[in-house]
């Protein structure tokens, strides 16, 4: 069964502020309690949102003009932010289209990239490391990503299952289970689409060969890859569409 999910995205214009130092991170915890949050990164001139999150359609560039600390973004997403500003250790991002909304407040925090790559998933995932040849993802290439793992905190007690769970989550849109796998393969296949893969490493070997079973049966002719560890990054390892080896 799917469940729909919302994806947080925001585009950026107007007023200004005090440029925070570079080389800050910063974390928005999520309001409804369930374990997911946003990122903040300062590099130059740009704040970078969401900079490591795996979701690309969810990463956004607030590019400053250094002279007057205007803020810009060619972005055309939901949310508007029109002013930043600095207090302390917070980077506060004031969004609201008539320019009279609500405050998004960031506290600085060190950077995990584990948990940034996932941050705004419902699912606590931790990959394995990779031990052989990997690639990169490429930029051009349509991609989905499909996570398996055990749910965060919030999201456990708030749907009430156990924190041992396997829960799988289809590109922070929509939970699904090993039956929707055939009929997204499927429809992945009509638009033109390729998945990534990210299991976590604590999933029980059985549920890992049932997904197996399926893409091996359904996506035929997809490129999948899978999510690997290596020296501090996300590479993925290559896995013909055909194939049941993953």
């Amino acid at each position: 069964m799917r469940i729909p999910l919302v994806a947080i995205v925001v585009i950026c214009y107007g007023c200004s502020g005090t440029l925070p130092k570079p080389g800050g991170h910063y974390v928005l915890e999520s309001h409804d309690h369930q374990g997911r949050y946003l990122t903040l990164d300062v590099e130059d001139s740009m704040l970078l949102l969401n900079k490591s999150l795996i979701f690309r359609n969810q990463r956004d560039t607030i590019f400053i003009d250094t002279k007057s600390n205007a803020i810009r973004n060619a972005a055309s997403n939901e949310l508007h932010v029109y002013a930043f500003r600095t207090e302390g250790d917070t980077v506060v991002l004031s969004y609201g289209e008539d320019g009279s909304g609500s405050d998004m407040v960031f506290v600085k925090s060190s950077s995990d990239l584990q948990r940034d790559l996932y941050s705004n998933s419902f699912l606590d995932i931790q990959l394995n490391q990779c031990e052989g040849a990997a690639v990169d993802l490429p930029e051009s290439d349509k991609f989905r990503h499909l996570l398996v793992g055990p749910p965060k905190l919030g999201l456990a007690a708030g749907m009430m299952m156990k924190q041992d769970s396997i829960v799988m989550e289809f590109h922070n849109l929509t939970f699904i289970d090993l039956n929707d796998v055939g009929i997204l393969a499927r429809e992945m296949k009509k638009a033109g689409e390729n998945l990534c893969i990210h299991i976590d490493k604590k999933t029980p070997d059985a549920h890992v060969i049932s997904l197996r079973a399926e893409l091996s049966k359904h996506a035929q002719g997809m490129k999948i890859l899978e999510g690997r560890i290596k020296e501090g990054r996300v590479v993925y390892v290559e896995v013909p569409g055909q194939s049941a080896n993953l």
